[in-house]
């Protein structure tokens, strides 16, 4: 499935589509697993009680990139089932664990086949738990610089993906606009929304 759909964003832009399509198969409820080749539903004994937990079987590869020339930030927009609408991330996807810097060239694949923009250099950055009161996900982050101008972007047939290039600046009050019209924002973003504030502040 190829796709050139995405747009830049400025401060004034306003949302007006919905952030869930009712009319759209994937919109209901899904059945409930204890297990699929991703993660599966796991118990610890701890302290003479059971702690549930989800055991991940994959590691979460995270891009934070900007385009060469402009800066603008590359975001993506991507129906999200477990939440039941549209959630606004950086890039990412779950491939077979293994350490962050063996898995740089699959982050930068992933990455140009969500977004449609090839990336040019890509840096290993750091290696974080999520959620680490509920899952053992391991995501590792990495730092990307774009090119410009996008090519088709490389979807499964599952995913329905918006890419967003946010120009420099803008991005706290664009986040903002997509959450007050109900988009959901994935916790990658707190990186961008820190880096953003603290250059605001003189820090950087």
């Amino acid at each position: 499935m190829t796709s050139k759909k995405g747009r830049v964003l400025r401060r004034a832009d306003t949302l007006l589509s919905p952030s869930v399509r009712k009319d759209e198969p994937w919109a209901s409820p899904s059945e409930k697993t204890d297990s699929n080749p991703y993660f599966c539903v796991k118990t610890t004994p701890w302290r003479e009680q059971t702690w549930f937990h989800v055991q991940a079987t994959h590691d979460l590869l995270i891009v934070f990139g900007r385009t060469a020339e402009s800066g603008r930030i590359i975001l993506i927009r991507q129906y999200r089932p477990p939440v039941g609408g549209y959630v606004i991330s950086a890039p990412m996807g779950a491939f077979a664990a293994g350490p962050i810097d063996e898995m740089s060239h699959i982050a930068a694949q992933e990455a140009s086949n969500e977004t449609g923009h090839a990336v040019l250099r890509i840096e290993p950055f750091l290696s974080i738990y999520r959620s680490p009161g509920l899952t053992n996900e391991r995501a590792h982050l990495y730092f990307a610089v774009y090119a410009e101008e996008p090519g088709p972007q490389q979807l499964h047939a599952d995913e329905d993906i918006e890419v967003l290039r946010i120009l420099p600046g803008d991005s706290p009050e664009v986040l903002r606009s997509f959450a007050r019209a109900g988009d959901g924002l994935d916790s990658s973003i707190l990186l961008l929304l820190s880096q953003e504030r603290l250059q605001a502040l003189g820090a950087f």
